[in-house]
Formats: structure tokens, sequence, C-alpha cells
């Protein structure tokens, strides 16, 4: 007698506990299958925080009420193909980018003188060459950044081009560039070209030795003086902001012996007066050494009467003077 009523109340327990779980993914199916569209966007939607920042300057319209200036954000992308594994990954990670920038209606820069979709054309007049004239009138003829880079990539010992092939059309430099940095076949002409845009901005070595050169000791130079350039104290010595012919501020360091002193000229003139430069922040009891030369300059005296500027012919002329107290 106890052995089935024991029995029938573990019948009922069961059916209670199936009847549960049926209860469980009824409503577990209802939320993940049915709704779940609307409960995960009600989930992003309160988590989502929404802040607005406004704009330095508003909008501006005309009399009439027509939008004239208006406000847009804008990014900054910096890519770092050696961490973009290897060509076919990296091509991938690059076209996997382009394809939400253009689902997002996003543009990018692209300085790749071909035209976007085929059957492609340069986009300037002389993509290989510019020419330009000196202070005395006399035409001076420079590679551009294409014609460097073809010179740099081996695309003619590879067979990619012809050898002797330095100047190719459009439609020969598209192909070359495309299996060079091996772009999928499976991708459009107008793809391969977008990519290729891409790959031409990121590769360095348009960069001739020289210019790597430059970069290498602007580099060093950054290093060595950085405590000053970011620690020190800055002046702006002229109003860029006013007509003049420099514009100069300067970074001097907390105990007032070291000073980094940067000057860019404006557009140059046939007689242009003498001007000097005066510094600001050093101390008036040192003397200073500029860029390591013999001669000392008071401090006093660089900021009363000035450091007299060299005449720097042609325009927009950049130095800098670096001073170091003894």
């Amino acid at each position: 007698m106890e052995g089935k009523r024991f029995q029938r109340r573990l019948i009922v327990i069961t059916c209670l506990t199936a009847l549960l779980l049926c209860a469980f993914l009824w409503v577990l199916y209802g939320l993940q299958v049915v709704n779940g569209d609307y409960y995960r966007g009600a989930s992003v939607r309160k988590i989502l925080n929404r802040e607005t920042v406004e704009a330095s300057r508003g909008e501006i319209r005309d009399m009439y009420g027509r939008l004239l200036v208006y406000n847009s954000p804008t990014y900054q992308v910096t890519l770092d193909s050696s961490m973009m594994g290897n060509e076919a990954q990296r091509n991938a990670n690059l076209m996997e980018l382009i394809r939400i920038c253009q689902d997002q209606g996003k543009t990018w820069n692209d300085t790749f003188p071909v035209s976007s979709a085929p059957p492609f054309t340069f986009t300037v007049q002389e993509p290989y060459t510019t020419v330009s004239k000196d202070a005395e009138g006399n035409e001076q003829t420079h590679s551009t950044y294409l014609s460097r880079l073809l010179l740099a990539l081996p695309l003619q010992r590879q067979g990619f081009l012809e050898n002797g092939e330095s100047e190719p059309t459009a439609e020969r430099l598209v192909a070359a560039l495309r299996g060079y940095y091996e772009v999928d076949e499976s991708l459009s002409d107008r793809e391969a070209r977008l990519l290729v845009g891409v790959l031409y901005e990121l590769d360095v070595r348009r960069c001739t030795e020289e210019e790597k050169a430059v970069i290498r000791r602007q580099i060093a130079f950054f290093k060595e003086h950085w405590d000053v350039i970011q620690n020190g104290d800055a002046y702006r010595l002229t109003d860029a902001f006013r007509p003049g012919p420099f514009t100069a501020w300067q970074q001097v360091s907390a105990d007032r012996r070291r000073s980094l002193v940067s000057l860019v000229t404006g557009g140059a003139s046939s007689n242009p007066p003498f001007a000097v430069l005066r510094l600001k922040g050093l101390d008036p009891e040192l003397n200073y050494r500029i860029n390591g030369g013999e001669e000392r300059w008071p401090g006093d005296a660089l900021m009363a009467a000035g450091w007299p500027v060299p005449r720097l012919p042609g325009d927009y002329q950049a130095l800098q003077l670096w001073l170091e107290a003894e």
C-alpha cells in the first residue's frame, strides 16, 4: 500500500517538473526567438549613453534661414600594416575597413592619382613629374611620390612591369600594383583600385633615402629634447594671426637653462627689412650657446635686444634654435 502511494507521488512530482520545464522552455523561446529583436534593442537602449557636445562654432545661415555652414564630425584613423598579418590577412582587413566606411557613408583621403573606377585614367596631368620655377625663373623638374615609389618597388624585376617601363599607363599601373600587393583576384576592379589606393598611402617607401634620413634626424631631435617640448613653459613670440615676416614660438625648461625656439617665415619679399626675434623666459644672469656654437649670448640681451633673424630665401622657410646655458 505504501509502495503504491509513493509511486503515485513520484509520478505527480515528475509530471509537475516536466510541466515547469516545458513552461520555462516556452518562456525562453518567446524571449530568444519570438521577441528576441525587441529585447535586444531594449537592452542596447539601456546601456547606450548619448552625450551631446556643443560645437565651438554654431551653424551659419543666411537671412532666409538657408544653411551656409554646418558642423560635421571627422575621424582620424592610424593604420599599422605591420600588425595586420601577411599580405592576404592585411588585404582582407583593409577591404573590410573600406566596406565599413562605404556602408557608413564615410570618405577618406586618397592621393593615388588614378580614377576610382575603370577604365582607369590619371587624375592629374603629369603623374610622374612636376615642374617649378626658382627665384631666377629657371624651370626645375621634380619626381612625384608616385614616380619615386615605382623606382623603389621591384615591379620590373618581379615581372609586373616590362623592363624600362618607368611611366606606365594608369591601367598598367593599377594591374602592376594589384599583382605586387597580392590583391585577391575575386575583388572587382573598383574594389581593387580602392585597396591599392590605401596600400599606396601606407607604403613608406615613397620616401627617398634622403627623406628617410631627415625623418630619422627629426625623431632623434624630438627624443633628445622631449622634456623641454613636453614639460617646458611655452611662449608665443609673435602673433600668428597678424601679418609679419615670421611666426615664432618658444619652450623653456623649468630651470631656464634650456630652450627650444621654432620660427617659420611667410611669403618671401624682394627687400625684407632687418628683423630680430626677442626671446622670453630665459635667465638674464646666464649666457647661452645657440645650436652648439662657440658664441655666448647673454640671456638679458636675447630678451631685450633680440636675436638677429637671418635672411631665409624662399617662401615658408623654417629654422629651430636650441639654447643651452653654460
